[in-house]
């Protein structure tokens, strides 16, 4: 069994992997200060490109599918501890972005192209994006989300067990609604 400081060190190891990859996938997508980008990589044919980038893609949703699910989160905690659950997801997700970002393919053929105001506008909405994603993750409890909390809640109260959903303005149109620790220092659920 994994001990609790183990935990807390997996644990905010696998947010130092989650915070790079984020900070990769804004210049990835932006085309902004990366070696590689959605535009910029190794060239290969439109079909080759639309294949590999699919499978990139799938491999990501499936994963992202598989692992959120219950009846996988049982299985996948006998194997690692509960502490740890979600810390692994995290590192596994973020690991699957720095792997899309290795190997995308970019499509060399122009699909569409702007300029002026709306050139502006389309990176505003870029930007706007990034900032809804970002203040959401805080709205909801960002370090639940990257799984920094889990490990270290288990590491000051391991018997914890209580967690809930937190339902605030965002969730109601964010895709993906995180669990957060509801628990007072004695462990007892806060109403």
């Amino acid at each position: 069994m994994i001990g609790r400081v183990a935990a807390v060190i997996y644990g905010m190891a696998s947010y130092f992997v989650f915070f790079c990859s984020l900070l990769y996938a804004v210049g990835f997508i932006g085309n902004y200060l990366v070696p590689r980008s959605i535009d910029v990589g190794p060239e290969s044919g439109l079909a080759q490109a639309i294949v590999i980038n699919v499978v990139l893609l799938g491999l990501f949703a499936v994963q992202h599918s598989v692992m959120a699910r219950p009846a996988f989160k049982r299985w996948w905690t006998t194997i690692v501890p509960a502490s740890c659950e979600r810390s692994t997801y995290v590192l596994i997700s973020s690991l699957l972005l720095l792997l899309i970002f290795w190997q995308w393919r970019p499509i060399i053929t122009t699909v569409w192209h702007v300029q002026g105001a709306p050139a502006i506008l389309l990176t505003a909405i870029c930007w706007i994006g990034w900032l809804i994603a970002l203040t959401s993750s805080y709205l909801i409890d960002h370090f639940e989300c990257s799984a920094c909390a889990r490990c270290l809640q288990r590491c000051v109260e391991p018997r914890c067990e209580c967690c809930r959903s937190r339902r605030r303005a965002s969730i109601k149109w964010c895709a993906t609604p995180s669990c957060s620790a509801s628990c007072s220092p004695s462990g007892r659920r806060r109403t």
